[in-house]
């Protein structure tokens, strides 16, 4: 008898498991598909043609920063029921702003983010712990460096504790911004020291995480702040080698001109010049 219902109680739990694991899947792919469905109408909005899902009222050009202007204040209303969707989108919305150096909408979206992911996953979440990093960006480009900073504490500790449990390139690359992240406020405070080792920590993750496409910006950028941090400190041969190594690459992403070139390319010009 007790063979008999242990028996009946793993197939129980078995059923149940994979129940849940088929909602979960059933959930996500809805999740998915809303998603997908936003994402088509806001590129709808800069195509004119008669077949456009999106009857813009007029045959103008769209800008990128009118797109995002229509759009924005849908997803309040729109998603009020889908606190998950709502906040990829949210997110998604906020990294455009910030892209067209528009800081201060990049900020209040992403923190809207924030706001939803932490009470819905809990803080230590990837998707939790993804949008503070991205925040901390974003105040950083505010000049609001202090906030960042006190953000970072709160948030890189339950990245790193994700990374040494799971050692996976996704969870490499979310270490890596976030230490690359750290080693820019340190800079800024002056604390070079600090700076360099952060650093140089966040570009050996960087290596090892399979970067790829747009995502080698990362590197760059991590090569970026080191050769500033290696700059201030004195050591003028291993901050131009860096530079050099960032520049190259940030001309090899795709796309257009980086502002982050510009940077490099300043930062260089002072270790030629000492």
């Amino acid at each position: 008898i007790l063979s008999l219902l242990a028996g009946i109680a793993v197939t129980a739990w078995q059923t149940r498991s994979a129940r849940q694991q088929r909602d979960r899947a059933q959930a996500e792919k809805i999740k998915a598909e809303q998603i997908n469905k936003f994402l088509q109408e806001m590129l709808s909005y800069s195509n004119q043609s008669w077949f456009s899902p999106i009857n813009t009222g007029n045959s103008r050009n769209i800008t990128i920063n009118e797109m995002l202007d229509e759009v924005a204040p849908k997803v309040e209303t729109e998603f009020a029921d889908e606190p998950a969707v709502k906040a990829q989108i949210l997110r998604t919305l906020a990294i455009t702003y910030n892209s067209q150096l528009r800081l201060e909408p990049a900020e209040k979206y992403m923190r809207a983010a924030l706001d939803i992911y932490g009470p819905i996953n809990g803080e230590s979440n990837v998707e939790t712990t993804r949008t503070a990093i991205l925040l901390t960006t974003v105040l950083y480009n505010l000049q609001k460096s202090q906030e960042a900073g006190q953000l970072l504490d709160q948030t890189v500790p339950f990245v790193r504790e994700r990374y040494d449990t799971e050692p996976n390139d996704e969870n490499g690359k979310d270490l890596a911004l976030a230490l690359n992240n750290v080693g820019l406020i340190k800079i800024i405070s002056g604390d070079f020291q600090t700076g360099k080792t952060v650093l140089q920590e966040a570009l050996s993750l960087a290596l090892s995480s399979n970067l790829s496409g747009n995502e080698r910006g990362l590197m760059s950028l991590i090569k970026l702040n080191l050769g500033a941090a290696l700059l201030r400190l004195g050591e003028i041969p291993e901050s131009e080698n860096v530079l050099r190594e960032g520049v190259k690459e940030f001309k090899e992403l795709p796309g257009s001109s980086r502002v982050e070139t510009g940077i490099a390319l300043t930062l260089l010009g002072e270790c030629l010049s000492a």
